[in-house]
This record gives C-alpha cells, structure tokens and sequence, in this order.
C-alpha cells in the first residue's frame, strides 16, 4: 500500500518530473507522513522544515497540499487568522489545478482525496472566521462529495474515511427526533468504524482520527472507550492542546469536576493568547467546576480575568453563552 499511494501521490500524477533524485519512494513517503505527524504535535517549524525538504528535492506540485494542511493547523492552534487570504489564495490554486484534472477525467483516488479535503479546510476557515453558513455548507459538500469517492479505494480509503465518518456520526448524533423517527438514518455506528479503520491504516489522518472518535464516543457516552483511548494519547504527549481539550470535555460529559479543573487549568495557560476565543469557553467551564465545588473565590478570579480580555465582535457573538455564565459567576 505505501508504495501504490507514494507512486499515486507524487510520481503518476506527473509522469514528466524526473524522480531520479529519490534514494526511495519509502524515504519520501516516511518523510511526508512524519511532517504531518509534526504538525499534529503541533510542532509546525518542524514540520514545515520537514515539507519544505521534500518539495525542495521533488518540486511536485501535490505536495503543496501537505504544506497548506500545516498552515491551516497552525491558524487554527494560534488563533491567528491574519493570514487568512495567503491561504485561501494557494487553497483556490491548488483546487482549480486538481478541478482542470477532475474535469479532463484523469484524476487520481489520492489527487481525489486531496480536492476533497482543500474544499474541507475553506469550509473550516469560513466556519472560524464567523462566516456565512450557506458558504460553508456549499464547500464542505463539495469537499464530502471527493472524499467519497476517495474512501472507495483500497490505497487512500484510510484517509478519506475520516472526513466521510466525522460527517456520518454527527449528521446523525445531531439529527436527534430526525434521526428517530427514520427521515434521517442512523449511520453513527458505521461513522465510528470508518473513524477507527482511519486511526488504524491511515498514514496521515491517524491523530485526527482518534480525535473524532473521543468526540464521538463522549458524544454517545461510551465513557470507558474514550477514557481508554485518552489514557493512550496522555501518554504519548500530554501537552498536545487538542487531547487536552477533548480530555476536559469528557470529563465534563462525565460529571467529574476534579478532571475538568486538571485539564482545563492547563488548558488556560496555553489558550492565553491568540483572540481569546477557546479561553474565553474553558474559563467559563473551569470556573463553573469551581464553583460546584464550592471554591466561589476561585471561580470568581477565573471569570473577572476572562472578562477583562479585550475581545472582538466575532469572538463576543461565538462566545456570547460562555461570556453570560462568566458574568453570572461575577455576580453571585
């Protein structure tokens, strides 16, 4: 599979690049996948440095998607989307490069994915960014419609599987009387096997994968899989923001306000920056722990400084419900 995937990724697509530069197709590939592995430590200098290398000795054009994905991922953790128009910019040339592909019917399950999930990060920005829902739905459609596809073949199925069984839990999950009166079907199961076949035989999407299926199974309220699953991930980075977050969101889905405080303490520390939006939401999370526990004066201090961040229009209109309990904290 690594080598089919290797050839689709970088070499077939291009049959006019000379490849002879490559001491493997192995090495390339392992290269590829650690940088993203990088990324999602959120370690991004390193992971660029690592992307750059590759494109440096290979100048395919694909792999401009593996730098866009760090790029993306680095907004995202830095809450900092000033650069926003550089990468729709290089989002939109990438897709109408694969789209001319698309529309010449040559276009590779890998190249695929890769126009699946471009659309999928403007739909992802356009939802950070506060924007338009109609715009958002329209790419993220457009984006679902590829991984599809993609998700169908045996080389890059893994990959595609995780945007496709994100959509099927939570299309699902959040269809609720919908769902149970069978005008929307339930697909949540067959959405966590996708998640799980991607967490298992994905080179790229493996981290992402066991992401949604903490979600997903907090969500269900399988507590002991997810318990499992973030006792894994603890302990192989416990400074990761993202397992620390789905960490503190399980154990608030549990009742247990000794974990949410844990995490969601350190979460404050690392989410003081950037526009303040996460911090905002895991202030009035904390400071609510504190609170059932009876530390009002701890609750109190948490929300006074969140309320003094300095936040603007879209972070006030997102937050607008953890902003009213932190004030009704202040209140008491």
């Amino acid at each position: 599979m690594r080598r089919a995937i290797i050839l689709l990724f970088v070499t077939l697509a291009f049959a006019e690049v000379d490849c002879t530069g490559f001491v493997s197709d192995t090495l390339l590939l392992d290269k590829l996948v650690r940088g993203m592995q990088l990324s999602y430590l959120e370690q991004f200098d390193s992971a660029n440095k690592v992307i750059d290398e590759v494109r440096e000795a290979y100048p395919d054009p694909n792999l401009e998607f593996f730098s866009l994905a760090v790029f993306y991922a680095e907004m995202k953790h830095d809450e900092d989307f000033r650069r926003q128009a550089e990468f729709r910019n290089r989002v939109d040339s990438l897709i109408e490069r694969l789209r001319k592909i698309e529309d010449d019917d040559c276009i590779s399950p890998e190249e695929k994915y890769m126009l699946g999930m471009s659309y999928v990060y403007l739909a992802l920005l356009e939802f950070d960014l506060g924007n338009s829902p109609i715009t958002i739905f329209r790419h993220f459609t457009k984006g679902l419609n590829r991984l599809e596809e993609a998700a169908e073949d045996p080389d890059i199925g893994p990959e595609g599987m995780l945007g496709v069984g994100t959509y099927l839990y939570f299309k699902s999950a959040k269809a609720g009387v919908l769902r149970s009166i069978g005008i929307v079907s339930d697909d949540r199961e067959r959405g966590i096997r996708m998640l799980r076949t991607s967490s298992e035989e994905s080179l790229f999407s493996q981290w992402p994968a066991w992401h949604g299926l903490v979600v997903a199974w907090t969500d269900m309220g399988d507590y002991d899989s997810a318990d499992s699953l973030i006792t894994y991930l603890m302990e192989r980075d416990s400074t990761i923001k993202t397992i620390r977050w789905d960490a503190m969101m399980l154990e608030k889905a549990k009742g247990n306000t000794e974990g949410i405080i844990y995490h969601g303490e350190y979460l404050l520390s690392r989410y003081d920056t950037g526009n303040y939006q996460n911090f905002t939401e895991v202030s009035a999370i904390v400071a609510e722990a504190y609170l059932e526990i009876g530390n009002t004066e701890k609750a109190k201090q948490i929300a006074d400084y969140a309320l003094s961040k300095d936040l603007n229009p879209r972070v006030i209109e997102r937050q607008k419900d953890s902003i009213k309990v932190l004030e009704g904290i202040v209140g008491e």
